[in-house]
């Protein structure tokens, strides 16, 4: 089993149980029982993770269950005394009046311990949700500023050791050379394997939605629309981003776009996000 959650209100049960569900987990959620009940059923459901709501009468509990598994408390963002408590234990914690950011929130605890839970999350179903720890979705394509294009490329070799990337790029792609799961197609005008040239945005796009089509969430980061506005009319190049959004939603994927904010109108910047998200980073 991946999760036990213990938690006193049944609308917060419910909430994150939907949570879970969308996440794909193997789950079971439940009322706070008695610390033998709870103690009980841990050591016979062994689960992974435990998500356990956490009160002044609960601390001694939860701290003995820190000793058998990676125990993961829920907490009211009112409560300072107990956010400090935990605090001082090191314990990373959840809120539970902010449960609106939850698969955010519990994705990037699951990173922050990597190491201890290092078998868990290297699953591919647990692997494919680390994205939401870095502030992304699955179906969805994101702007990103050109000014945090560095994050982007840092996360290439930690999500292509199990994820399909697709990386369409204006600068030469000979620092990711070799990646595995990576496909990167270097716009140029220069002639050779893997180029497309700049004008034949139709074949750009074309090989994005083959790639998308493949199997359900692929990565795609595209690193090149201001050339692409270059070579082409703005128009056509928002409408092919669109269509890409489009089989992004249909598919699960995730579209990254980078661009340099500075080089549109603000007419032009509101048509390129009007489906896009733009990325508050991690």
């Amino acid at each position: 089993m991946d999760l036990l959650v213990f938690h006193s209100n049944k609308e917060i049960r419910e909430e994150i149980g939907g949570y879970l569900e969308e996440l794909e987990f193997d789950y079971e959620i439940h009322p706070i029982l008695s610390e033998d009940e709870i103690i009980n059923m841990v050591k016979e459901k062994d689960p992974e993770i435990i998500i356990m709501e956490v009160s002044r009468p609960l601390l001694k509990l939860f701290a003995q269950l820190s000793t058998l598994k990676f125990v993961i408390p829920i907490i009211k963002s009112i409560d300072r005394e107990i956010a400090i408590n935990l605090e001082e234990l090191q314990a990373d914690y959840l809120l539970s009046d902010s449960l609106s950011t939850f698969k955010e929130s519990f994705m990037k605890i699951l990173i922050k311990n990597e190491s201890r839970i290092r078998d868990f999350i290297e699953q591919d179903r647990i692997f494919k949700n680390l994205i939401y720890g870095y502030g992304f979705s699955w179906g969805k394509t994101y702007i990103v500023n050109v000014e945090q294009r560095e994050y982007i490329y840092e996360f290439i070799p930690i999500f292509s050791r199990k994820i399909p990337i697709f990386m369409a790029m204006r600068d030469n792609p000979r620092r990711f050379k070799g990646m595995k799961n990576l496909k990167v197609i270097w716009l140029t005008d220069v002639v050779g394997k893997d180029r497309i040239k700049p004008h034949n945005l139709t074949i750009l796009t074309d090989n994005i939605i083959k790639f998308i089509e493949e199997e359900k969430k692929r990565i795609v980061i595209m690193d090149c629309v201001e050339y692409l506005l270059l070579y082409n009319d703005f128009i056509n190049v928002i409408r092919n981003i669109e269509l890409i959004n489009s089989y992004a939603m249909d598919y699960d994927a995730l579209v990254i776009i980078i661009v340099d904010n500075n080089s549109y109108t603000s007419k032009e910047y509101s048509l390129l996000k009007r489906y896009s998200i733009v990325w508050k980073g991690v």
